[in-house]
């Protein structure tokens, strides 16, 4: 596929859509894990939108197989850099109402990160960009997607991003406003952590933050909590308060700090 016709795919569908998965890479050269995110937070029920980091050579697959719904869409806000490639075919924007459009649908995306193009009238944004897609349901509804794309570097821990369905609970768990007050402020500090560089996403921290709020999500107290996931409560409280009082570029807390 040419470059012409990328740019008219890409005007068409809204993103840039590349040639079937071309190429195998090494077992030794991919990536050995896969990271889950529940849907409901790549849904902004709660906390900030997952960042998904794309490696240049090996890209990564972003999969809705087990929500059994279906991609309709996918809307990349700068397709300079990604491109995208579908286990099905997409809606396009002109055939949004079309029986095509409603026979059609993905399960799985593959971005993939290429040399940076020339589009005109569109502001280049190096650190990285939005990719919202719309789902459809089997019973019909539909829900929106949001997941900020960043540029990734090579060997990357992780090769493919599951997003998992809400596992149904028997006992409604019920917080306090200073629980959700907290896992509200932890949300918000760890992401700006991960964006500052000063926690590894997918790294030994970052998966111990997010084990101590799910712990608390499902009704353990900070401390129990905080003990199962194996994170002193002091790197929680600084981390919230990063959360609670975002601080300009450049300032909040040192990484030293919270390594402690």
């Amino acid at each position: 596929m040419g470059i012409t016709q990328r740019l008219l795919l890409s005007s068409v569908f809204g993103v840039i859509v590349s040639t079937p998965m071309l190429g195998v890479t090494s077992p030794g050269a991919q990536a050995q894990s896969a990271w889950s995110i529940p849907a409901r937070q790549a849904q902004g029920y709660f906390g900030p939108a997952p960042v998904l980091m794309v490696p240049p050579g090996m890209g990564l697959n972003l999969s809705l197989i087990q929500t059994e719904e279906t991609i309709k869409k996918a809307w990349l806000e700068d397709p300079s850099r990604i491109t995208i490639d579908a286990d099905g075919s997409l809606c396009s924007a002109l055939e949004s109402e079309t029986e095509s459009c409603n026979d059609s649908g993905a399960k799985v995306l593959h971005l993939k990160q290429i040399k940076p193009l020339n589009f005109p009238q569109l502001p280049p944004s190096p650190q990285g960009t939005l990719l919202s897609l719309v789902t459809e349901a089997p019973s019909g509804s539909r829900e929106i997607y949001h997941f900020q794309i960043k540029y990734g570097l090579a060997n990357p821990q992780y090769h493919t991003v599951r997003i998992i369905p809400e596992k149904p609970i028997a006992t409604v768990v019920s917080l306090s406003e200073a629980q959700r007050t907290l896992l509200v402020d932890l949300e918000k500090g760890l992401a700006t952590a991960v964006e500052r560089k000063q926690i590894q996403p997918q790294g030994p921290m970052w998966q111990a933050v997010r084990k101590f709020i799910s712990l608390v999500r499902n009704g353990s107290n900070s401390e129990a909590a905080a003990q199962s996931a194996g994170i002193k409560l002091s790197v929680v409280s600084k981390l919230a308060e990063m959360g609670k009082q975002p601080a300009q570029a450049g300032q909040g807390v040192p990484p030293a700090a919270i390594r402690k």
